[in-house]
């Protein structure tokens, strides 16, 4: 059983400054879809990680950006795809989990401020928002 981490000690390592070697920042194919996985060092030294995932087909794109600790603690969650509410509330499209003492993700809010279309745009607004800053120079995946 994994140990809690407060809705505090989330945010406060969620608004932290933050690095990520760009040279780690590599999507490779596996199980039936482009993966990122990463650390990313806190100002205090406290290491979390970055995972990624694009899928895409055809018509439909699902994206989603983790920040994790220990890598299995979720601090912050970026989705686009479908996503369905404990209390039954559908969401269609892009979405964030909120941070929880509780649950890692089982509630969501819809969103409109994830950019759609090219998951290199979306990988680098998740660490916009996240506060990460991508060291060195990041090879653009094309899809």
């Amino acid at each position: 059983m994994t140990s809690l981490l407060s809705v505090p000690e989330r945010e406060r390592l969620y608004i932290a400054k933050k690095i990520v070697d760009a040279t780690l920042l590599k999507w490779e194919w596996s199980n039936g879809a482009y993966r990122i996985s990463a650390p990313v060092v806190c100002e205090s030294g406290e290491e979390l990680i970055i995972r990624a995932v694009y899928r895409s087909k055809r018509t439909r794109q699902k994206y989603s950006f983790g920040l994790y600790y220990r890598s299995v603690i979720l601090v912050r969650c970026w989705d686009h795809g479908a996503h369905r509410n404990p209390d039954g509330e559908r969401i269609a499209g892009s979405h964030k989990h909120p941070r929880s003492d509780k649950v890692e993700r089982d509630w969501a809010y819809p969103v409109d401020d994830i950019p759609l279309g090219d998951p290199n745009e979306s990988l680098f607004a998740f660490f916009e928002e996240a506060r990460i800053e991508v060291q060195g120079n990041y090879q653009l995946r094309v899809f």
